[in-house]
């Protein structure tokens, strides 16, 4: 099974959608694979760092999201939380989610 709770979810009169949020307190926190290294098929296309990894929870909890409230969302976000709150957008993953998911 899945399990994960979303830290906010926020309408954004801007862009008419609902958007996810996620803190991350992390004390390191790369947006880039330090050794060249991707992650796999079907996100081959992402480096292995914390951004990806976390841009695959949010994703995943967005459609999950939408498919029990049959509401559009926009895209999510990782908000790292250090010495400052750095906000990063999710690599945009739900197609690949959803590959994933119909072969389950």
């Amino acid at each position: 099974g899945l399990s994960g709770t979303t830290d906010l979810v926020a309408f954004s009169h801007k862009t008419r959608a609902l958007h996810i949020f996620d803190w991350k307190t992390n004390e390191k926190f790369e947006t880039d694979s330090r050794y060249g290294k991707w992650l796999f098929n079907p996100f081959a296309h992402l480096p292995e760092c914390a951004l990806s990894e976390y841009s695959l929870q949010v994703e995943l909890y967005r459609l999950m999201a939408e498919w029990l409230t049959g509401e559009r969302f926009g895209d999510c976000y990782v908000m790292h939380v250090g010495e400052k709150i750095t906000p990063y957008r999710a690599h945009g993953v739900g197609p690949q989610w959803q590959q994933v998911l119909k072969e389950l």
